[in-house]
């Protein structure tokens, strides 16, 4: 099936505003392509909010055993859905990257294009690698929590409180920054083939380019998504409230409804994650002059080859 979406002009620069409102048309029109991808990603997640959901309200929840298969579900659904969410946004940016440069693309075609195995192991790989360096500020954090209780002296005490706090600070701004290389890492590693480190420098490098607009499109997009996931949850939450205590079986059908609206609302940012990053491309690199030149080399050389 070929699925195109008109109206998006390639190689413009666009304003905050233009990125949230292509954003939003791309989503639309591609609406049905993009929540099927992302509802595939989060069945792990969902199947196990609902193993959780039917254990709390169904089963004993001071059996050890229960509380076990609990735990083993979260530490095997979880890092599960977390690598499917990650090939799913890689899938999706290639979408994107055809729709951006006005191609029609195949969901056959563009799927064979990106599950090779070097390209999925090289984002799988960083994305573990990108973990993994935002779990290291935490560290200080918890050694000073472990030790707090051991400190005796009270002038201690106080000197290990500020240190806690200082370093909570630095940590918050270190996930704040990591939390914007996010939006640019998965779209180096599918469209730069870039992996490891150099992923991680070089969406570094995009986000330094135009911060203040980074930032801004950031914010705006995930308040975006957080309003309407909100003002779709609330009724819901009084619902079940209401439902408690009369029909379990329906307040845990009422309780899951809530986790499906990330399904419908997560490709809205990886399609303004993605736009982002083709904008300061386009905008700080001339990326649309080398594409430009790219396609007018090729057609010199079909058109040499032809006369030859």
């Amino acid at each position: 099936m070929d699925t195109q979406s008109p109206g998006i002009s390639p190689f413009a620069s666009m304003g905050i505003g233009d990125i949230l409102d292509k954003s939003i048309g791309i989503y639309r029109k591609n609406f049905k392509v993009l929540c099927g991808i992302t509802a595939i990603a989060y069945i792990p997640y969902i199947l196990f909010i609902l193993a959780y959901l039917i254990f709390l309200f169904f089963g004993d929840n001071k059996h050890e055993v229960g509380i076990f298969i609990i735990a083993g579900l979260f530490f095997l659904c979880v890092p599960i859905w977390i690598i499917i969410l990650n090939l799913s946004q890689g899938f999706i940016i290639n979408i994107i990257s055809h729709i951006i440069s006005d191609r029609p693309f195949s969901l056959s075609e563009t799927w064979k294009e990106f599950f090779k195995f070097e390209k999925i192991f090289n984002l799988l790989m960083t994305m573990f690698l990108y973990g993994f360096i935002m779990s290291l500020p935490i560290i200080p954090c918890v050694v000073l929590f472990i030790c707090f209780p051991f400190i005796v002296t009270s002038s201690y005490k106080a000197l290990l409180t500020v240190l806690f706090f200082i370093i909570l600070i630095i940590l918050v701004i270190v996930i704040m920054i990591f939390a914007l290389v996010y939006n640019f890492l998965v779209p180096v590693i599918v469209l730069e083939k870039k992996a490891y480190f150099s992923a991680i420098k070089r969406a570094m490098t995009l986000i330094i380019k135009d911060p203040l607009k980074v930032i801004s499109v950031t914010l705006l997009l995930s308040m975006l998504v957080q309003i309407i996931q909100g003002a779709f949850s609330v009724p819901f939450v009084f619902l079940s409230i209401f439902l408690m205590q009369y029909h379990k079986g329906l307040y845990l059908v009422i309780q899951m409804l809530p986790q499906l609206s990330a399904i419908i609302l997560v490709p809205v940012l990886f399609v303004g994650n993605t736009l982002l990053y083709y904008d300061v491309r386009f905008r700080k690199e001339g990326y649309d002059l080398e594409v430009m030149a790219d396609e007018l080399f090729k057609k010199c050389s079909k058109d040499d080859s032809e006369n030859v």
